[in-house]
């Protein structure tokens, strides 16, 4: 029965060497060390920029679905966790070496490790070692939500400045076929006043002098409506 503890404790053991540790140092001295936080000298990398330009709402939206996606897959990794720690002190409780609870569950954190930091890491998610480390990956987890949900807003701010930019373009559009059109009318009226002019050049007496003071008349309106020719 020792054999079998000793053989269980070594296999816990090798499970918990650093294989999915994020960072590889290497002090001055050679030698090398594993470990969460970055090495000395290194700068963890920087959280993704704001998404800008006429596909900013499409990138919120993708950057929150990942964003979604890790905050999530956290949270039920942190239910995993909580149930690995239940099922080794219920061993304890029933007097049973939890050693092989603590082997599977050691195994499971570092497969769900494998998988979950290369995609998540960039939002401040470490490896869950210890407790703390699951208190920090908890309130990452809550900052994304926070996130997502100012993502939400910006994206509803868009999306009013998108209907109110299209408004505007279409009063624009339709000012400039009112322009167009009246310009359309005034020179028509232009021409048919030199028509009447042209007329009324052959007539003589009393009926040019009608035709000429109904013509100014009209060029008079047609200054108030109408722009510069």
């Amino acid at each position: 029965m020792e054999g079998r503890s000793r053989i269980v404790l070594i296999a816990a053991l090798a499970l918990t060497a650093p294989a999915y540790a994020q960072n590889k140092c290497v002090d001055e001295k050679g030698k090398v060390t594993y470990q969460q936080d970055p090495c000395p000298g290194q700068v963890r990398a920087p959280a993704p920029a704001a998404p800008t330009g006429k596909n900013a709402s499409m990138q919120l939206r993708i950057e929150s679905h990942d964003m979604e996606m890790c905050a999530g897959t956290w949270d039920n990794i942190a239910g995993r966790l909580e149930f690995s720690r239940n099922q080794i002190a219920r061993a304890r409780e029933q007097g049973r070496n939890p050693g092989r609870e603590e082997m599977l569950a050691t195994q499971d954190r570092q497969n769900m490790m494998a998988q979950f930091l290369p995609g998540c890491a960039k939002y401040g998610f470490q490896d869950a070692r210890d407790p703390q480390a699951e208190q920090r990956n908890s309130a990452v987890a809550k900052e994304l939500m926070r996130k997502i949900e100012a993502n939400g807003a910006e994206i509803e701010a868009i999306g009013q400045r998108d209907i109110a930019a299209r408004e505007a373009a279409s009063r624009a559009r339709q000012a400039s076929e009112r322009e167009r059109e009246t310009r359309r009318e005034c020179d028509m009226a232009r021409k048919q006043i030199g028509d009447a002019r042209a007329q009324i050049s052959r007539y003589s007496g009393r009926d040019r002098v009608e035709g000429e003071r109904q013509i100014a008349k009209a060029e008079q309106d047609l200054a108030k409506t109408c722009p510069p020719g």
